[in-house]
């Protein structure tokens, strides 16, 4: 049986662990969050370990979960641009820059999207398809729709700053700092990704040992997004709602979070093979 908290959190509901745990495996995002974690962990223990056999086998596992992660991701065009033209006549419903960057971010995930979903056609079916070619264009707009997505995170920090400064009750105070502690992990999480996929830019050759922790990083920093989701449950917010993603209405933090998660969708981004990018 669940129980709440006391004090400030008395207003946050902890799920049962075997409930949550359950709830958790049923949440595509969260298993692939799972997955890229996963993954980086591979690839660092395939750059790191001494015996050649032994790289073999890391790249293989490396190289399945990059391919089970673009099938799971795959086909998202349609429903991004779907969202994308729903911000776009929201306009007058929001903040100016953080509009025009929500809408920069998704309408810039739809080509990302595309050529991530060419990609696994290259992989699996059309093998004379030029890799480098997809790969380029798939990190180009990648990287673009990333900066977005910080520069969304950014232009909300004002209000999230105002929200938590004039809390007054221990479930204003809860909710605001919650929106700052998850905010600020969605941008931890975006400049990690953004180390990645800068790849297309003459010159720049990112240290593997830290890309792949960035990797790593970022998919944890998933993880405990979903998880969170999952074993806390909020009360009805009580503060004025602050600016959320039309295709991620809940007011709640967390929940806009993992939808934000799910949208973007990276499981195309081992395009270039096992060693490449987060």
């Amino acid at each position: 049986m669940s129980h709440s908290f006391t004090a400030n959190d008395r207003c946050t509901t902890l799920v049962p662990f075997l409930v949550a745990l359950s709830d958790y495996q049923k949440k595509g995002v969260g298993v692939d969050m799972m997955l890229k974690a996963t993954l980086n962990i591979a690839r660092l223990c395939m750059i790191y370990s001494p015996d050649v056999q032994d790289k073999r086998r890391y790249f293989q596992l490396a190289d399945s979960i990059i391919e089970c992660r673009m099938l799971c991701n795959f086909g998202r065009p349609a429903m991004t641009l779907k969202q994308g033209l729903k911000v776009l006549a929201m306009k007058d419903q929001m903040e100016f820059w953080h509009w025009a960057f929500l809408w920069l971010s998704l309408f810039l995930r739809v080509p990302e999207q595309l050529s991530g979903d060419l990609n696994y056609l290259q992989k699996v079916v059309f093998h004379n398809w030029s890799r480098e070619t997809l790969s380029f264009f798939y990190r180009f707009f990648k990287s673009l729709s990333l900066t977005c997505c910080l520069m969304v995170e950014v232009t909300r920090r004002s209000a999230l700053q105002r929200a938590l400064h004039d809390a007054t009750t221990p479930q204003q105070r809860l909710c605001a700092s919650l929106d700052m502690r998850v905010s600020s992990a969605l941008m931890v999480r975006t400049l990690c990704d953004m180390y990645v996929y800068f790849k297309w830019i003459p010159g720049y050759r990112p240290v593997k040992t830290l890309e792949f922790s960035c990797g790593f990083v970022s998919g944890v920093i998933g993880i405990w997004l979903v998880w969170k989701d999952t074993r806390y449950a909020l009360s009805p917010r009580p503060v004025p709602a602050i600016e959320t993603a039309p295709q991620c209405p809940n007011k709640d933090a967390l929940k806009r979070a993992v939808c934000m998660l799910g949208s973007q969708g990276d499981g195309s981004e081992g395009v270039s093979g096992s060693g490449e990018d987060g």
